[in-house]
């Protein structure tokens, strides 16, 4: 039994060196590079394998939608404007947070308070 051997040929679209398998020959092949068909010769002596039909041109698709916004060419001027508003924490945790260390700094003086005050 013979080895298959891959046939080796050329992109004429973009020169890429390929080898296509033996069971290729007399076949057009797409190159992976730049999916140009490539016939691939057929093997001497051997007999031509069918070719698969041409391909059936399809009609134009839709053109694509235009960006919805266009590239800048320079980032826009900024305006000179005051400091940036403060803006509502809608959580309200800020407060709660405000309440607890209020509770806590009370709870320490109390402590204090009564380990360096005597009673009476």
């Amino acid at each position: 039994m013979i080895p298959a051997m891959p046939i080796p040929v050329d992109c004429p679209a973009c020169n890429t060196r390929l080898r296509a398998p033996d069971g290729a020959a007399g076949m057009t092949l797409s190159c992976p590079r730049c999916q140009t068909p490539v016939p691939v010769p057929a093997a001497a002596g051997a007999p031509r394998a069918p070719s698969p039909p041409a391909p059936v041109p399809r009609p134009p698709s839709r053109p694509a939608p235009p960006a919805q916004h266009p590239p800048r060419s320079s980032p826009p001027e900024r305006q000179a404007r005051g400091p940036a508003p403060r803006r509502h924490d809608p959580t309200g945790n800020g407060c709660l947070t405000a309440l607890a260390w209020l509770f806590a700094l009370i709870a320490l003086v109390g402590i204090v308070w009564l380990l360096l005050v005597p009673p009476g």
